[in-house]
């Protein structure tokens, strides 16, 4: 081994057992996963899917935590010689509970805001709608037993008032997540 190499071996083992012995007074969850939306709106009801993340601090030893959430789904689909697409995002926060007795599993209710984009392209010209609503909902972490993993699920509701249309819109996520 040339002698740079070892320095730089010696430097990163310094850091990784540092940081690893550094006891934090906090734990936290991050889980990443899919988002299936379905909008029903007076034109059609359609179905988007895409990606979401959440992320969940606990002070150690603390039943109460808080989470925040994002999503992002996009679709593109044609009909005849209409070119319909759709985009969400939605941003949520909540405060997550953990039952002393019971640390495996978690329960976040959830409060934020969502924006709905609908972009219609047809032969008579495009037309593009914007909208914000409200969005609230309820998720639940399960740990993987005798690891640091975790299933996350979560439920919504987005409730859209637009200048055109009322869009409600209900979402399902699907997570795997890892606590550190």
């Amino acid at each position: 081994m040339r002698k740079k190499d070892k320095i730089i071996t010696c430097l990163l083992g310094f850091i990784s057992s540092s940081a690893f012995s550094y006891e934090t007074e906090f734990e936290n969850h991050l889980s990443v996963g899919l988002a299936q939306m379905k909008a029903d709106q007076a034109l059609a009801n359609t179905t988007i899917e895409g990606v979401g993340a959440a992320y969940t601090l606990f002070k150690k030893d603390s039943e109460w935590g808080v989470t925040g959430y994002f999503e992002y789904a996009a679709s593109n689909d044609s009909v005849n010689s209409l070119s319909i697409g759709e985009s969400m995002w939605n941003v949520m926060l909540g405060v997550t509970f953990r039952p002393v007795d019971l640390q495996w599993i978690r329960f976040s209710p959830m409060l934020g805001v969502a924006n709905y984009n609908l972009d219609l392209d047809s032969p008579n010209g495009k037309n593009k709608d914007s909208q914000y609503g409200v969005s609230f909902g309820l998720g639940m972490q399960v740990d993987i037993p005798k690891t640091s993993y975790f299933v996350e699920s979560n439920y919504k509701v987005i409730d859209i008032n637009g200048e055109y249309s009322h869009v409600d819109i209900s979402t399902l996520y699907l997570g795997v997540g890892y606590k550190f």
